[in-house]
């Protein structure tokens, strides 16, 4: 067992997953990916292809269905991936044997392309598994309103894996239809636009019912209207904010106080109004054609 087991590896995935990651890999692994490939997944089913690519070493690319042909062609261009996957694996009973360490590349994430088409960024696996652990565990179920192809809500899918919660996944963004599933749901992952969304509609419907005890809220900056919206619509949920990057995974937790204070490790220098991050969560680089360019030790993403 490597030093630092794959989440699929870890005991936390629920049985029907865990058979679904495990029939993935061996697919893949027919199919000559291994410790170190690189795999692009476009599929709307997006957890056993990611788990299943994690047990073999391998760095999983979640396709964005929203990207132009252009901005497609592009990424898959920079990643350089061995294979292309599409539709669902199969289960199996059967058990490969995991592969990597905590510094094997795990997650391609990619950038918005607000400027130009977007960057591909190796994430390490210990880069995601530490930043579990300084966010800390969670009740479940855990909702996740919005596609995996989003970094935001498939580091809270698997996050909730991590934690050994069920997850409750939603396709799309849509406040009535997170509202009807936070019945079910101890806590959710969204951003401010979203939380401001679901607020409105459980306003709208007060005897609707709401089991959310946590709400984990990142992507941008919660304003002090919103905060007090949320302790008036869901008195008794408590809010976890956070302010990170694809760049550098979280940096500051904000747990209901207002106040953000940097992960444990985690360096900040204000310099000419601008944040630099000095980080052991940071992505290890940028892939251009398939070619590492290794991220500096401090680095910025200018805000």
């Amino acid at each position: 067992m490597p030093a630092t087991p794959p989440i699929a590896g870890s005991g936390t995935v629920p049985p029907e997953l865990l058979a679904q990651a495990h029939g993935a890999a061996m697919w893949l692994a027919e199919r000559g990916i291994t410790e170190g490939s690189r795999i692009a997944v476009d599929s709307p089913d997006v957890l056993p292809w990611f788990l299943g690519g994690d047990l073999l070493g391998a760095a999983v690319l979640v396709v964005e269905p929203g990207w132009s042909e252009r901005e497609r062609r592009a990424v898959l261009t920079d990643a350089a991936p061995h294979l292309v996957v599409t539709g669902v694996p199969g289960a199996t009973t059967a058990r490969v044997t995991p592969a990597g360490t905590g510094r094997t590349a795990f997650y391609l994430a990619t950038t918005s392309g607000s400027s130009g088409h977007p960057k591909v960024l190796i994430r390490t696996r210990d880069s995601w598994l530490d930043s579990f652990a300084a966010l800390g565990p969670l009740p479940g179920p855990v909702l996740i309103p919005g596609p995996l192809s989003s970094s935001l809500f498939l580091f809270g899918a698997l996050h909730a894996l991590w934690c050994g919660q069920p997850v409750r996944l939603l396709p799309r963004r849509d406040p009535e239809t997170a509202a009807r599933a936070a019945a079910g749901a101890a806590s959710v992952h969204l951003v401010p636009a979203m939380l401001a969304g679901l607020l409105a509609v459980l306003a709208r419907h007060p005897g609707r019912e709401c089991a959310l005890e946590t709400v984990v809220c990142g992507g941008a900056h919660l304003d002090p209207a919103l905060r007090a919206r949320l302790a008036e619509v869901l008195p008794d949920a408590g809010l976890i904010a956070y302010y990170g990057s694809a760049e550098h995974s979280l940096i500051a937790l904000d747990r209901g106080d207002g106040r953000l204070r940097p992960v444990p490790g985690v360096g900040l220098d204000i310099r000419d109004g601008i944040l630099w991050v000095d980080s052991p969560l940071s992505c290890r680089g940028r892939l251009t054609g398939g070619v590492l360019s290794p991220a500096p030790r401090w680095s910025t993403v200018d805000d």
